[in-house]
């Protein structure tokens, strides 16, 4: 009895998240062969991600990590990505953000005179779209190269176009399936040189990598519909209020929670987002969808990508968090630079700072 013999791949990709997507594309580019496999996971971060590019954050107003190598690099692949697949991804908007006082205001006027923050200050501003809408502040400030990116339907048409190349499989992945080679690695069927793990927070689940100091926090987000706003811009007050596509709809969030005893959507969150945007807006708007997911956090904010201290032929590529949107392109470049020209890995990312947590693990 002849039995099938096994699809043969440069790189097994477990995770078709954002970030597995992303690095996916990179390798099709460089002419690598890979296979997906995803368990379409409804609580992952990447299934309720806003798509949020955002230079400059925070209370302090500081510029995003390494902003100027990573957003034309983001830029540049969403791009490339609308062209592939001939559909609108990268959106271009400013962000509006409000300022409730004296200080904030002249932290904000401070930062502006810093060399590098004079391309994502827009002065003067724009605002003129909220009034009537938005309850009255001390000040407005924009902030210019914001976007919002439709993550979702990424990963939807690049899901398709794996299966329709038989490049896919849905399902969850079994660990102790995996067999080990001399060269290679085999699951169910499939030989390839390497596995890559793009599992987000799952990855606390995998037994090869969860010596990581992963932390892992809870998001809600609110979808919401504002009667005759039509916004284009994104507005940050007590929440980040971010346009969808659709018409008067919105991304309204998100709460965080590191301590949860559940991954599904609460109404103590929800009450949470609803006292939030009420302090926001002066209109009516009606709750289209609630929903919760995990992101894949890191203490040091800063993702985790390298191969395994014992085990080279598996290797990780996570810890996004957040600001995945961002962050991915650059990373899954450089990760595939690695991997096919033995460059060395950037030393804020590199997992080999934690092989100290493996061995203590041994013990």
């Amino acid at each position: 009895m002849n039995s099938t013999p096994p699809k043969q791949v440069d790189y097994l990709i477990v995770g078709q998240g954002i970030a597995g997507t992303i690095l996916a594309h990179f390798l099709q580019k460089s002419g690598c062969s890979i296979h997906v496999i995803d368990n379409a996971n409804p609580r992952s971060s990447t299934a309720v991600a806003a798509g949020l590019i955002n230079p400059v954050t925070g209370r302090h107003f500081v510029k995003s990590w390494r902003v100027e190598e990573f957003l034309p690099t983001a830029v540049e692949t969403y791009r490339e990505l609308e062209r592939k697949f001939d559909t609108k991804l990268y959106h271009s908007r400013n962000i509006v953000r409000a300022i409730f006082n004296a200080g904030e205001q002249n932290e904000w006027l401070a930062r502006t005179t810093l060399p590098g923050y004079d391309r994502f200050v827009v002065d003067p501003i724009a605002a003129e779209e909220f009034d009537g809408f938005v309850t009255e502040v001390y000040d407005f400030i924009e902030i210019n190269e914001g976007a919002k990116v439709d993550v979702g339907r990424l990963i939807e048409i690049f899901r398709n176009d794996l299966k329709a190349k038989a490049m896919f499989t849905e399902g969850q992945f079994d660990y102790d399936l995996l067999r080990f080679n001399e060269e290679e690695i085999e699951y169910e069927g499939i030989v390839a040189k390497k596995v890559i793990f793009c599992e987000g927070a799952q990855v606390k689940k995998n037994p090869f990598f969860n010596y990581l100091p992963f932390l892992g926090d809870k998001g809600e987000i609110l979808i919401v519909k504002i009667p005759d706003s039509g916004f284009e811009k994104i507005l940050k007050h007590k929440v980040y209020l971010i346009p969808t596509g659709e018409k008067d709809t919105y991304w309204v969030g998100a709460t965080m929670q590191r301590d949860f005893k559940t991954v599904e959507p609460t109404q103590k969150a929800q009450d949470e987002l609803v006292r939030k945007l009420e302090k926001v807006l002066t209109v009516p708007f009606e709750i289209i969808d609630h929903q919760a997911a995990v992101r894949p956090t890191v203490r040091d904010r800063r993702p985790f990508i390298g191969p395994h201290p014992e085990m080279p032929a598996l290797f990780l590529f996570n810890g996004m968090g957040s600001k995945g949107t961002s962050l991915v392109p650059f990373w899954a470049k450089h990760t595939v630079q690695h991997l096919l020209e033995n460059t060395r890995l950037d030393k804020e990312v590199d997992i080999q700072k934690y092989f100290r947590y493996f061995e203590h693990q041994e013990l």
